[in-house]
């Protein structure tokens, strides 16, 4: 569950191999981290709530398990380039 499992450190861990390793192989077969694997995985979800509902984005990012509108602002422009609401449009 991408949602509640956002360390790439469970993944590994869960897998019984490093993290280390994961990354390894990762980086070898899809040239990402597991952590970029994550966070590229949230910001899909976020983009599909953003369009296909009617949540505010404070909803959102509570849905995503973000502490505050702030943080998941900051992390989603991180990782997509555009804020939530741009996404939005």
């Amino acid at each position: 569950n991408f949602i509640e499992w956002r360390q790439s450190k469970l993944y590994a861990d869960y897998m019984g191999i490093s993290n280390g390793h994961l990354d390894f192989v990762l980086k070898r077969k899809m040239e990402k981290t597991a952590k970029t694997l994550i966070d590229e995985r949230i910001v899909k979800e976020a983009k599909r709530l953003l369009k296909e509902s009617s949540l505010s984005i404070e909803q959102i990012a509570k849905e995503l398990g973000f502490s505050s509108i702030e943080i998941f602002s900051r992390f989603f422009k991180r990782v997509a380039g555009v804020s939530p609401s741009k996404s939005r449009k």
